[in-house]
């Protein structure tokens, strides 16, 4: 970013080119943390960032017959993923697009885990057909959705750096609602002048996801614990998993006792979404880098966190 005076005045290439503006607009998806965390006076006031790695691959089932998938078949969302899809495609279901993974690190991630592939692959396989083993491998895909610590996206200008715009934050909606916010930023940015059919309610709903702001809190602690259990339980089944025989307790119960030594390290009240959680139960996380970032947004706002009633 290349500004002063608490305002932003245009963007720096690697290659040190500079381009100036009035305006910029922060849109890079999980990698837009590395531009926030370089500006100082941001730090703890927007949700932390987050990358959710998925993958995906293009395969020939021309070799399977009549045992080729020639329709879009797909599981539930579960295990903190948006679930495993097939979707065959091309003149007499030549291919089959299978996706998709969703590997949740705490910094952007630019390629996928080895882990991530060899589940997805595995998956198929052990889910939908045995016969789709024989099939071949064409083309491997990555990409990383941008979520935030909330769970909730950020739109919207920056209260501390004057034309500095942000719209991240969409998990994996965010294709389809870019038309929506894009119509809706082109329409701030130019102060109204352009005008789109957004409907009464659209600056109510986007002033509610601004970039700076309290963390959002859709639920209780007791009800995260509830919603991870279920996405633990996920997560066990998808990956072969076994229960050991020495937990000596259920295992919700496990999975409870576990969580609460979470946020007790944490030391907390804020109710992490399962999307968070799911990572440090698998201990992925370091639990001191979690506690820094909730401390860092609670000293930026000193409000209780935003409570979503809406959501059960």
């Amino acid at each position: 970013m290349v500004g002063s005076s608490g305002a932003v005045e245009g963007v720096q290439l690697n290659d040190g080119e500079e381009y100036h503006a009035e305006s910029v607009v922060v849109a890079a998806g999980s990698a837009s943390r590395v531009l926030i965390d370089s500006i100082s006076c941001l730090k703890g006031r927007i949700p932390y960032l987050l990358s959710g790695s998925g993958v995906s691959f293009l395969l020939n089932q021309e070799a399977l017959g009549e045992k080729s998938i020639k329709h879009v078949v797909r599981t539930p969302n579960r295990s903190g993923a948006c679930g495993l899809h097939l979707v065959p495609r091309g003149d007499g279901y030549k291919h089959l697009y299978v996706g998709a993974g969703n590997m949740m690190d705490w910094k952007y991630r630019n390629g996928a885990s080895l882990e991530s592939a060899v589940w997805i692959l595995s998956s198929i396989v052990k889910e939908f057909s045995k016969d789709l083993g024989g099939a071949k491998l064409l083309s491997f895909f990555h990409g990383s959705r941008p979520y935030t610590i909330d769970g909730y996206p950020i739109f919207g200008q920056s209260s501390s750096v004057a034309g500095l715009w942000f719209l991240s934050g969409t998990g994996r909606d965010g294709f389809h609602c870019s038309p929506l916010l894009s119509l809706y930023t082109v329409n701030q940015l130019l102060e109204n002048t352009y005008r789109a059919d957004l409907g009464d309610d659209a600056a109510a709903i986007f002033n509610a996801f601004l970039p700076e702001r309290p963390l959002i809190q859709c639920y209780s602690q007791e009800q995260s614990i509830r919603k991870v259990q279920k996405q633990v339980y996920c997560a066990l089944h998808e990956t072969g998993g076994s229960l050991t025989t020495d937990l000596h307790v259920p295992f919700p119960e496990w999975v409870e006792r576990d969580v609460r030594t979470i946020y007790d390290k944490l030391d907390t009240e804020y109710a992490l979404p399962p999307l968070v959680l799911l990572p440090l139960i698998c201990r992925r996380w370091d639990i001191a880098m979690v506690r820094d970032v909730l401390n860092a947004h609670k000293e930026a706002f000193v409000q209780k966190p935003i409570v979503d009633k809406t959501t059960s």
